[in-house]
């Protein structure tokens, strides 16, 4: 776990505000297949910098992606979920 440089998020209503959400991308593709339905993590006080999750029953695959929202949006690198 790594914590995040919080030093530019906005003071006041910001905490509390973020939500966490799976999603992958396919080649060429701009969707991001976000599972807004199931966040990983609700109410994230965006000014503790890291956040702690349970990676979900998901296929594995190479082509998942986090959005934070609440703070811009967001969207983490491609990385992997494996069996």
């Amino acid at each position: 776990m790594h914590d995040r440089d919080t030093a530019d998020v906005p003071r006041g209503g910001a905490a509390g505000a973020g939500r966490l959400v799976l999603g992958h991308v396919d080649d060429g593709s701009m969707n991001e297949h976000l599972d807004l339905d199931h966040p990983l993590a609700e109410d994230v006080d965006l000014t503790r910098g890291h956040v702690e999750i349970q990676v979900p029953s998901v296929t594995p695959g190479d082509d998942y992606i986090v959005v934070l929202f609440g703070d811009s949006g967001n969207r983490s690198p491609r990385f992997t979920i494996a069996a």
